[in-house]
């Protein structure tokens, strides 16, 4: 009878997880290289990566989203496998080395986008990609503003690893 009983608990709480697991987020990115867009808005963090290409020389556009009238940060920096948990910050901060900041800007109150699960407020960011070797693995990274839980919290986008070729 007890374990019958642990078991159904289990299994009333098993779903629960995945569902708070795949929860929309706010913070996200769509990144857009010369062969296309990966990514999207109101993903879950994911530790995993998205991937790309890019050549020396060629624009990246990075469709930043989250909460309106927020700040956001964006990161670059050398690929190194694995993520980071930062106490008071949801999802993980991708590890690289060295990093740096690209941006460095606020959401605008006029990028909303109503008819998204997370309904995030967008922003473009144009990076152009100097002379870089084939081969490197370079990643990005936003910080900003999630508030689809109704309180305003620190939260990291699902990283992009860049490959130059």
């Amino acid at each position: 009878m007890r374990l019958s009983c642990l078991l159904a608990a289990a299994a009333l709480t098993a779903p629960q997880q995945a569902l708070v697991a795949q929860a929309p987020n706010q913070v996200s990115m769509c990144v857009t290289t010369a062969i296309g867009t990966c990514g999207t808005f109101c993903e879950p963090f994911d530790c995993q990566p998205h991937y790309t290409l890019v050549s020396s020389h060629e624009d990246i556009v990075f469709d930043v989203a989250g909460a309106p009238d927020s700040p956001y940060v964006l990161f670059v920096g050398v690929a190194v496998p694995g993520c980071l948990t930062i106490p008071g910050v949801a999802g993980q901060m991708a590890t690289w080395t060295p990093a740096a900041t690209v941006a460095i800007n606020m959401l605008p109150a006029t990028g909303y986008q109503p008819n998204l699960p997370c309904q995030p407020w967008t922003s473009s960011y144009t990076v152009h990609v100097p002379a870089v070797p084939p081969g490197v693995d370079i990643r990005f990274q936003v910080l900003g503003v999630n508030t689809v839980n109704n309180s305003p919290e620190l939260t990291f986008s699902r990283p992009t690893e860049v490959r130059t070729r």
